[in-house]
């Protein structure tokens, strides 16, 4: 009896078999992680999947984002049009935080006139750390206390900028790239993130992406800086290296919140298979 009601329903079998499969691919998906540096959908230490639990992070490919609040890792250079695109943000009112890997946001600081540059070399120290001389501690500030891994100094010749942050005067800049102080070498402290406001707005540049990741987030003086920006944010995806995965359970997030969730899909899709299957069975 089941097969001839298949047979003769062959349609209707066919869309269950396809609502069950997207089902369960959209679950799938929705709780594999990613091993993509930066992403809220990476539990490594390079990932941002910690932040989501103190903010609610949207990635978006635009830049900025449409909310009051974007975070975007920097890490390729900047266009002059899309400078110009964040500055208009910021001066609307927006807050951009700025996790600059190599100096890639001195073209924002140079187009706003300002005598600020991110330096493209990393800032040891081998005294005020969390173990290691890569993973530092920032010594004075507002933000002191700030972890950050590798970062880039930041040279500060304008009384417009305010510095949140500086390292130890036993920190080093290492020209050389040798991990290891060598004479000659720039001594501290060195500024490591700085805030400027502009317009209605104000700009934060830090020069770490992982400020936030997973690895120094549970720093208080890290998770009062990701407070600071609001209960959600935009994270802007367009100079980082996100991958289709990212984008794709980005969307299937937003989706999952504004009708049911993946598993309730699936649950309501195997429901409703089952009961055909029964009455066809009856039949």
């Amino acid at each position: 009896m089941l097969r001839r009601f298949l047979g003769e329903n062959r349609v209707l079998y066919a869309i269950l078999i396809l609502i069950i499969v997207l089902t369960l691919v959209s679950t799938i998906i929705a709780i594999m992680p990613t091993n993509t540096p930066y992403s809220p959908f990476n539990n490594n230490p390079q990932g941002y999947s910690k932040l989501t639990e103190i903010l609610k992070v949207r990635l978006t490919r635009e830049c900025p984002g449409s909310l009051e609040a974007t975070i975007i890792p920097l890490l390729k250079p900047l266009s002059e049009s899309e400078a110009l695109t964040l500055i208009e943000y910021v001066g609307r009112g927006g807050t951009l935080l700025i996790l600059d890997n190599g100096g890639f946001s001195n073209i924002i600081l140079q187009t706003l006139g300002l005598n600020v540059t991110v330096n493209s070399y990393i800032v040891l120290d081998p005294a005020f750390n969390l173990g290691s001389r890569f993973d530092i501690i920032a010594y004075s500030g507002s933000l002191k206390g700030l972890a950050l891994s590798t970062p880039k100094a930041i040279n500060v010749s304008d009384p417009r900028v305010t510095v949140l942050a500086y390292s130890s005067p036993l920190s080093y800049i290492d020209i050389n790239g040798n991990n290891l102080y060598d004479v000659g070498e720039p001594l501290g402290p060195f500024p490591l993130a700085i805030k400027v406001y502009y317009g209605e707005g104000v700009i934060l540049i830090a020069g770490d992406p992982m400020v936030f990741s997973n690895k120094l987030i549970d720093r208080s003086v890290n998770t009062k800086l990701a407070e600071d920006l609001g209960l959600e944010v935009s994270l802007c995806g367009s100079h980082a290296s996100y991958s289709i995965l990212d984008y794709i359970k980005s969307f299937h997030q937003a989706s999952a919140e504004s009708e049911v969730t993946a598993l309730t899909a699936l649950v309501l899709s195997l429901s409703l298979a089952l009961v055909v299957l029964r009455v066809a069975e009856r039949s």
